[in-house]
Formats: structure tokens, sequence, C-alpha cells
């Protein structure tokens, strides 16, 4: 459950991870989901990805600070993440190409 989560994986691997931890656990020293929170989002902030959806997070009335809730607004947190990477290479990549097309001077002297 403390296994370090990487941004280069999906959000689900380190939501397995917890719901794999608390599966186990249960009927011995059950995991709670306030447990599982904690965990998950100590994780989270440790990959220092997410500042945003972290305070976001935070400012949640604590009833709608579920397990659930919380899958959900990471995943969407992760995918916006993930888009905003893509788009940004993307442009990149457009600079680049643009300037590859560019006709070349050779100054004469």
């Amino acid at each position: 459950m403390n296994t370090k989560w990487s941004p280069s994986d999906p959000i689900e691997k380190l939501f397995n991870q917890i719901n794999d931890a608390q599966a186990f656990a249960r009927g011995h020293d059950e995991i709670t989901n306030r447990a599982a929170l904690r965990a998950g989002l100590k994780n989270l902030e440790n990959s220092g990805v997410f500042p945003l959806a972290l305070k976001d997070w935070r400012a949640k009335p604590t009833p709608e600070q579920t397990w659930a809730n919380f899958q959900t607004h990471f995943k969407e947190a992760n995918n916006e993440r993930i888009r905003n990477i893509t788009t940004k290479q993307a442009g990149y990549h457009d600079q680049h190409q643009t300037k590859l097309q560019q006709p070349m001077t050779i100054p004469t002297s």
C-alpha cells in the first residue's frame, strides 16, 4: 500500500495496490477507507504532479472525501495531466517542424 506510484504508470495501479492491500487485510487487521485515503494522498503528494488536484481534494467537504470519490477525482486529474503533457509535446513538435520547413539562407560574403 505504500509502494511509490510513478507518474509514468497508470494511476489505476495505485488504486489497485490499495484495494489489494485492503482485501488482503480483510478479516485480520482491516485497513479502513480513511487509512486507504491517507495512504493514497501521501503517495500522490510524494509524486509531486498533482498540486492543484490535491488542493481541490482537500477543499471538498469531509463527507465527499470517500474512497470512490478519491479514485474518480484523481483519475480525472491524471487524465488532464496526461492531456497537458501530450498537448505540450505536440506544440513543441509543431514548432520544430515549422523551423525545419523554413528556407535556409546562406550568407554571401
